[in-house]
């Protein structure tokens, strides 16, 4: 769940390691547009956290033509992804904002609607302490997320960024991570693949 909806872009030239697979440094890409982002972006059940909940994720996100996303993800128990935690659904337009630096520039979500349900006891206890605003969340009842702070691609609760890179798998990888005071950090469940 997240709780910013200003990301930045960042197309780095570095290298990083993400699920195993060497990244390539990507470095054609510093002048781009919303078209830049089009197409479906998923993780297939990997270790993610649910606030301070650890588990498993699958995800995905579709970036239309004209910027229109479409986000959908499940959160899990267990590792081969069957006992379900949380779903959580938005829909939305993206666009790419003015550049931070040579190599980033920022990505304003608006979202038009978005919704959480609870599918796990564990999940309604330890969101009724106030997550997204609500002390009434209940098992398979949807919540509507929508002005709540918590529509986003993932739960990093500081300020995003997101990385591309070709990975060694022959495909692009998208990687979200936080930035702090002078360092930014990848999140467990926050590198997909563009499919």
């Amino acid at each position: 769940m997240r709780h910013h909806l200003t990301y930045l872009l960042v197309w780095t030239a570095l290298s990083a390691t993400a699920c195993g697979d060497q990244l390539k440094k990507d470095e054609d890409k510093a002048d781009f547009t919303v078209s830049s982002l089009e197409g479906l972006w998923s993780v297939s059940c990997v270790p993610s956290q649910l606030g301070q909940i650890s588990g498993y994720r699958i995800a995905a996100i579709q970036i239309a033509a004209g910027g229109g996303f479409t986000y959908e993800s499940t959160h899990y128990e267990d590792k081969a992804c069957t006992v379900k935690l949380y779903d959580e659904s938005s829909k939305g337009t993206v666009l790419v904002a003015d550049a931070v630096d040579e190599i980033a520039r920022r990505i304003e979500l608006t979202p038009s609607e978005g919704s959480g349900i609870p599918r796990h006891d564990a999940v309604v206890t330890a969101f009724n302490f106030g997550a997204c605003g609500f002390k009434d969340w209940a098992i398979d009842v949807a919540k509507n997320l929508m002005d709540s702070g918590c529509i986003g691609w993932s739960e990093v609760t500081d300020t995003d960024g997101v990385s591309l890179a070709n990975g060694e798998d022959g495909k692009i990888h998208m990687q979200v991570f936080s930035f702090g005071s002078d360092s930014k950090s990848t999140f467990s469940g926050d590198d997909f693949v563009k499919n």
